[in-house]
């Protein structure tokens, strides 16, 4: 029985045209996941046969599998219809400089070197490798072979690359699936399409993002290979009828082919004969399909078996030529399913690509010096304006930093400020960690964990330096070093304890320890928080919906950078030298009772204030009411009520007994008074400390930087004796803007140039796709002069607007060519030209804009920050002040010196460090409370006896508890005072 076979080609030469400008413009301009342009991959078992039906295709032999090397990577194949060419000639375009002979031995030398290359990860590669061949005899199309699949514990590391691969085709919708399995190989033993399937719907893939592919068997065909061995195993029509019938149901579109017969070797036999075998195959194949038919036939409906004739839909399935066009028809069907989204795809695509051309159209504006000047002034005032509405959080910026997205708690700040490069390590005893604050002050986590944006970080940053100030406890002076401190020696007559210069010293060392490398960290922080400021305003301000076109001047925005850099930089030496001079006076000079001294401009306040504390009533304690005559419980206002204030006052800071003059210098038992002074001194001053530097940042950074778009250009010459940016820019010749700007014109042109490009390669597919729908709609092909007058009719449209496009961008540079040439030869009058060039000869600005290399530019930038950044840390030491000073200190913040509560001012306890033994005694002869210090005055009780206001005591027990309020009481006071 002869049956013909169509060898006419499925591929409709639109389609392919419109494939391969797709194709390449996925590839060129890396868009290929947003095309989606279908393509086609071989899968399958090794030894199955996808090396030889990859050779039917190429109508000569480059299979390699002989020389026992495997496929070590994917290998595409481009088949180009090229007319020109003589009818049985090949031309080899990619790889170059090798005939169709050679390829086999190329690749035989490509997996070689792959298998050495790779054999750390399993000896293959996962980028394909491409093989172009031109031929009249081809059809055009395209096909990507991977490596074989293999099983067994054995190859292991060989099964998991091989299976990686698979996947980043298989598992990808734009790619077609060609399956390849033996004929007579079992579905439960085809181990390639389980291998398949698993890799397909598994949810998550071995070494790819891309989701699962459920509906993968809708866009995949099987080819049955070694379909002679079928034949030989199958003889009656019943047999073959119902395995052909299973194969179709289990695999799906199913079709089958031998490609060898007769135990053919293509290693055996030369080139040219094995190039001959392949072009006879389907003649050849065709007429062993029919005899076989014939003789299936023959037996059919004979006794005793009456055997199914062969089912003659089946034969269509059957041949190398149809399993080529059903290959090829999968793709057809795939492209043209495709066209309308990679029409609306290639639409958006080139609207982009002209937004983007017109942007670049747009930068040419930019390039003219005066327009240039202008939006650099912009800039500028943009920049301040803008950093002032941040920093205020104004409602004007809201919008633009919006809390939730902007904010920052204090752990993510800390976590930055880590890994920020300008950072210096600071060993400070004093430090606690975010974590570290949580645990010690839960109460503290809601603050910490707020999300902050603008200046309210630094209101946080003070209440957490506060916060480690205050809860580190100093070293307690030993007595040698009271001992060492207090010698005293005057010109040779007197050799005594000089305590009072003891304290001092101790003090000032006590307070150089705690604040020195702690100043150093919270310059260190402002610095951070002021550049974390400019970096947001700058990513702000070069956005697309600001000056998306100034972001690559990179002269402009470094010069910028670095006044801002120098302008903060004056703040906060501001800042740090008025706390040099508080720190210094502080420790130079100790008021003994400082306390009494900040208590006297407390009680200076008016009495209507009045504090809850007063309020408390006093157990064991009453005032007569001689209305009703009765009694009731007394508090502290009523007894402040029945003293006289200027007496109250003496007993309060008159005692002056912090340093006791009896001192034994055997004993050293007045070394208890001089540290209770040194304590009682400490605490104090830090507090003091602590508001001299929170009000000193604030005034010289704080309040500046909310206030940076006024800043006064006398007060930035005076700072940094320079001429702001704004006024120079505005005194700049066109020459001048011209080398900030660094005028990347011929970049611009290439850049225009590209797009242009793309432009027209757009729309030469978009042509190209309109063409094909047109041509498949009319279901009737071309022919060839009809073909030829559409193309060049295409070729024609788009060479017309490609050129149009061309033109305009040549007028365009040629206009700036010749304005650039006026420029350099134009200068304003010389005095301009010097005033400019005078201000920034030595200024490291000058230095910054004679560097053109952005990266240069920010390296020499980053060393005049790290210069600047080493010069500020000790900017606000004293003479004897050191960076290593807590280098080695070990000691842990295990004990705190001031009770956490102590930061809330309506409950203050006492340090435990504090003399807990102090007596207390009340007096009626003079009508006042006699409240003794207890720093070294040892006092006894007196009868306790009415005072002017009748307030009873109910026993001396009861007595004691009131004295202990009272004590607490003062003892809280001096400690809120001194804080204050």
């Amino acid at each position: 029985m002869a049956h013909s076979i169509s060898h006419e080609s499925v591929i409709d030469r639109a389609a392919f045209e419109a494939y391969t400008q797709l194709r390449a413009i996925a590839k060129k301009y890396k868009v290929e996941n947003e095309l989606e342009v279908p393509q086609l991959v071989i899968v399958g078992e090794t030894s199955t046969g996808k090396s030889m039906l990859v050779q039917n295709f190429l109508r000569f032999p480059c299979s390699f599998s002989q020389a026992d090397v495997a496929t070590r990577c994917p290998v595409a194949y481009r088949l180009v219809y090229n007319p020109t060419l003589p009818i049985g000639e090949l031309r080899i375009i990619r790889p170059t400089g090798i005939t169709a002979s050679q390829l086999a031995n190329y690749l035989q030398q490509l997996m070689k070197h792959i298998q050495e290359e790779y054999a750390t990860t399993g000896g293959f590669r996962q980028e394909p490798e491409w093989i172009e061949i031109e031929s009249a005899e081809y059809t055009d199309f395209e096909i990507i072979d991977i490596p074989g699949l293999v099983g067994g514990d054995k190859v292991a590391e060989n099964r998991q690359a091989v299976e990686k691969i698979a996947e980043s085709f298989v598992r990808n919708p734009r790619f077609l699936i060609v399956l390849v399995k033996e004929t007579t190989q079992v579905t439960d033993n085809s181990h390639g399409a389980r291998v398949i399937h698993d890799i397909c719907t598994k949810p998550n893939g071995i070494d790819t993002t891309l989701p699962p592919r459920h509906d993968y068997r809708q866009n995949m065909i099987t080819v049955h290979t070694k379909f002679d061995s079928f034949m030989l195993n199958f003889t009656n029509g019943t047999a073959v009828n119902k395995n052909v019938a299973k194969q179709l149901q289990d695999f799906g579109p199913s079709f089958f082919t031998n490609m060898i017969f007769g135990g053919y070797s293509m290693t055996e036999r030369s080139f040219d004969e094995n190039v001959k075998y392949l072009r006879e195959l389907p003649h050849q194949e065709q007429q062993e399909v029919d005899k076989w038919i014939e003789d299936i036939n023959r037996k059919s409906g004979q006794p005793p078996d009456n055997y199914q004739p062969f089912d003659v839909q089946y034969r269509a399935r059957i041949g190398i030529d149809v399993v080529r066009n059903q290959i090829q028809t999968l793709w057809l069907k795939s492209f043209r399913a495709a066209l309308p989204k990679l029409k609306t795809t290639i639409d958006e695509q080139l609207e982009e690509a002209r937004r983007k051309y017109d942007s670049e159209q747009e930068c040419y504006k930019l390039l003219d010096p005066k327009s240039l000047q202008e939006n650099y002034l912009q800039y500028l005032n943009d920049f301040r304006t803008t950093l002032c509405q941040y920093v205020g959080y104004k409602s004007e910026i809201d919008f633009v930093f919006p809390l939730e997205r902007c904010g920052q708690t204090y752990e993510e700040i800390e976590a930055d400020y880590s890994e920020w490069k300008r950072k210096k390590q600071v060993t400070w005893r004093a430090y606690l960690t975010a974590n570290e604050l949580k645990e010690r002050f839960p109460e503290e986590h809601e603050t910490l964990n707020l999300r902050l944006v603008g200046s309210r970080h630094f209101t946080r940053l003070h209440n957490i330096f506060s916060y480690m100030i205050l809860h580190f406890k100093p070293r307690e002076p030993t007595r040698d070093w009271i001992e060492t401190a207090a010698a005293h020696l005057a010109a040779n007559t007197s050799d005594y304890d000089d305590m009072e210069k003891a304290v001092r010293d101790v003090l000032r060392t006590l307070l150089r320890e705690t604040f020195l490398l702690g100043i150093c960290w919270l310059t260190q922080m402002y610095s951070y928080i002021l550049d974390m400021f400019r970096i947001n305003v700058k990513r702000y301000l070069l956005s697309n919906e600001k000056y998306p076109l100034l972001r690559d001047h990179d002269q402009f925005l470094n010069a910028v950078d670095l006044e801002y850099h120098i302008v903060v930089r004056s703040m906060i030496h501001d800042a740090i030298r008025l706390i040099r001079y508080a720190r210094n006076s502080i420790s130079a000079y100790s008021h003994y009772d400082i306390t009494a001294r900040m208590l006297k401009l407390v009680f200076s306040i008016p009495k209507e204030i009045k504090h809850e504390k007063f309020n408390q009533p006093i157990d064991g304690v009453f005032v007569h009411n001689t209305i009703n005559n009765t009694y009731m419980k007394a508090t502290l206002a009523d007894i402040f009520k029945s003293i006289l204030p200027e007496k109250l006052l003496e007993q309060i800071y008159g005692s002056e007994s912090f340093l006791t003059n009896k001192r034994d210098p055997h004993t050293g038992s007045h070394h208890l008074n001089g540290r209770r002074a040194i304590q009682e001194l400490y605490t104090a001053s830090c507090g003091r400390l602590l508001e001299d530097i929170r009000s000193s940042f604030n005034t010289s950074v704080v309040m500046k930087i909310h206030n940076f778009d006024r800043i006064d250009t006398k007060w930035l010459k005076e700072k940094s004796s320079r001429c702001p940016l704004s006024l120079r820019i505005s005194r700049m010749t066109e020459q001048q803007i011209s080398e900030m700007a660094n005028m990347r014109l011929d970049e611009i042109n290439e850049a225009c140039h590209k797009s242009i490009e793309k432009i027209e390669a757009l729309t030469d597919a978009l042509t190209f796709i309109d063409a094909a729908i047109r041509e498949m709609n009319d279901v009737q092909r071309l022919k060839g002069v009809q073909r030829r007058a559409q193309m060049e009719y295409i070729n024609k449209e788009s060479l017309r607007h490609g050129d149009y496009l061309r033109k305009k961008q040549e007028v365009v540079e040629t206009r700036l060519r010749r304005q650039f040439h006026s420029q350099n030869s134009h200068t304003r009058s010389t005095g301009e030209s010097n005033e400019i060039e005078n201000d920034n000869m030595h200024d490291d600005e000058y230095k910054l804009m004679t560097i053109h290399n952005p990266t240069l530019a920010n390296i020499f930038l980053s060393e005049i920050y790290d210069k600047h950044d080493r010069e500020d840390l000790t900017f606000g030491f004293l003479d004897g002040d050191s960076l290593e000073q807590d280098k080695n200190y070990s000691h842990a913040h295990d004990h705190l010196s001031v009770d956490p509560n102590t930061m809330n001012y309506d409950n203050i306890s006492v340090p435990s460090t504090f003399n807990s033994d102090r007596q207390y005694e009340m007096i009626n002869n003079d009508g006042y409370v006699n409240v003794a210090s207890g720093y070294g005055i040892q006092t006894s009780p007196r009868p306790t006896q009415t005072l002017s206001q009748p307030i009873y005591q109910a026993s001396v027990q009861d007595g004691i508890s009131m004295n202990d309020d009272a004590n607490s009481m003062v003892k809280r006071n001096r400690i809120q005072l001194a804080k204050r």
